[in-house]
């Protein structure tokens, strides 16, 4: 799993494969329910798909730049443009579609 940072972020996006971004905080129940289920997809998609979190209270200035305002919020970027956002806790299968890409986990 990628720890995303004001320094990595251009360069995230950069990526070939389709990034999956999990803006979070520490202290979000929600954010903390659903962070085992984002470990696990970052396990089964390497190499087919990356999978990023991004600490909203480390880094104020990304989350303005990207225009967060609830979490845990997601956001699915492919070739470097966001392609899709999704707010609150998501289904496994959700995450999966929203990539664009169900069949990343087979």
């Amino acid at each position: 799993m990628i720890a995303v940072t004001e320094d990595n972020y251009d360069a995230l996006l950069a990526s070939k494969l389709p990034v999956l971004l999990d803006i979070y905080a520490d202290w979000c129940p929600p954010c903390r329910r659903i962070a085992p289920l984002i470990e696990q997809l970052a396990v089964e998609l390497e190499g087919r798909a990356l999978v990023a979190k991004l600490d909203s209270d480390a880094h104020p200035n990304l989350i303005a730049k990207l225009g967060i305002n609830s979490l845990p919020t997601f956001l699915v970027f492919n070739e470097g443009a966001k392609v899709h956002r999704m707010v609150g806790v998501q289904s496994r299968e959700k995450l999966l579609a929203s990539l664009g890409a169900t069949d990343l986990a087979g």
